[in-house]
């Protein structure tokens, strides 16, 4: 690895210089920022050794001045013992690790071969990231249809900017799909794509995927989390079904849309993330504005680029879901006909003559079978909740746990 080393003490630079050189890596000297700024501009450097008092000048501050140069760069910060608890905030802002003064040859070695086995963790999930892309096959997004080609065409158009995107349509007509290639075309290609399902989750555990938290702010946190914001930094933040985010996370996320900022969970500190938003919704969103139920402010701020997706019943000429299922059912039919059991579990609800109100069966198995049968009649995730009497993360979970996703 190429490795930078800055400190404004010679002794100092030259004891690492040896201890980097003696571990088979190769070592640059900087005095200053400025010179430590000129050669991360110059060269492409794997790691850096950064002191916290760097003469008249504030490691702390110089830190993300260094990361803006070299994003990936992995920086250790040198400081006195009495300045650990400032070492371990110069972590929260991005240092990968510090060591204490006066250190030994040893302890520069073992952060340099932590560094080293992270570099090829990462380097392997990349290999194993771009094998899975290439076994994948290619996604489908042709269409007979005029109005969804129109959709893809503004969809594709759109991706090469920054722009939030809002999908729009019923469940199954491939939002998540389309939000994903809008990413492979987008300049933030090479960086995260990440998913947040809205339903899935209470308010308060959603909160905490969503932007993070740290350790002790509710029940279970041990440790602190970074969250999917931060997950997302510099690419793509997919918010699935938004329509159902609950009114006391709208104020934050749209704080995160408007001024790229973001608060984890049972802190103050302000943190900034540079994430490009996608959000899909099968809900009317402008009516659940009327209604009291989704912020006006927020809606309009997702609503820079909406683009809406017809459902299958409106597609007549582009039936290729209808076929697959055809396909399906013409493989797996027991007779010389296609029947209701032959078809997917999301197409009927077949009620379980077994199970009935004064028949030996428990309360759990009731339960299900209800929950089955108001699926089926119901128009969405949210209003079988409404009917059932439970908010839609607890109907979520138990779809789960009765397979029906």
């Amino acid at each position: 690895m190429r490795v930078l080393i800055i400190d404004d003490e010679a002794s100092i630079r030259k004891t690492t210089r040896i201890a980097v050189e003696t571990a088979g890596h190769v070592a640059t000297e900087a005095p200053t920022s400025a010179r430590a700024l000129k050669a991360l501009e110059d060269e492409p450097f794997d790691a850096a050794f950064l002191d916290v008092r760097l003469g008249a000048e504030d490691g702390i501050d110089v830190l993300p001045r260094l990361l803006k140069v070299r994003p990936n760069a992995a920086v250790v910060m040198f400081t006195a013992y009495a300045n650990i608890a400032t070492a371990v905030e110069a972590m929260r802002r991005g240092a990968f690790d510090f060591i204490p003064k006066p250190f030994t040859p040893d302890q520069i070695r073992a952060v340099l071969a932590k560094i080293e086995k992270n570099r090829t963790m990462e380097q392997r999930l990349q290999s194993l990231e771009t094998e899975l892309a290439g076994s994948l096959p290619p996604v489908d997004l042709e269409s007979g249809e005029p109005a969804v080609q129109r959709s893809l065409e503004i969809a594709f158009k759109a991706a090469a900017a920054p722009s939030t995107i809002l999908l729009l349509g019923p469940s199954g007509t491939g939002k998540s799909i389309l939000a994903r290639e809008i990413h492979k075309r987008s300049p933030q290609r090479d960086a995260a794509f990440v998913t947040v399902s809205c339903p899935s989750l209470s308010r308060e555990l959603l909160e905490s995927d969503l932007f993070g938290h740290v350790k002790g702010a509710f029940t279970g946190a041990v440790s602190d989390a970074p969250g999917k914001v931060a997950a997302a930094d510099g690419g793509t933040l997919f918010l699935d079904e938004i329509g159902e985010i609950p009114l006391e996370i709208q104020p934050k996320l749209l704080r995160l849309l408007q001024e790229r900022e973001y608060e984890r969970v049972g802190e103050t500190q302000l943190r900034r993330a540079n994430v490009r938003v996608i959000a899909a919704s099968n809900r009317n969103l402008s009516a659940e504005v009327q209604a009291g139920r989704f912020r006006e402010d927020l809606f309009y701020r997702l609503n820079v680029i909406s683009i809406g997706l017809p459902a299958l019943r409106e597609r007549p000429g582009d039936l290729r879901e209808l076929s697959n299922v055809i396909e399906r059912a013409v493989i797996l039919a027991a007779g010389p006909g296609i029947e209701l059991p032959d078809l997917p579990e999301e197409f009927s609800v077949r009620p379980d003559p077994a199970v009935a109100v004064g028949t030996r069966v428990s309360l759990e198995a009731l339960e299900n079978e209800h929950i089955r049968r108001v699926l089926g009649i119901s128009g969405s995730l949210d209003e079988a909740a409404r009917t059932l009497g439970i908010d839609p993360a607890t109907l979520y979970r138990k779809r789960q746990k009765l397979g029906l996703l």
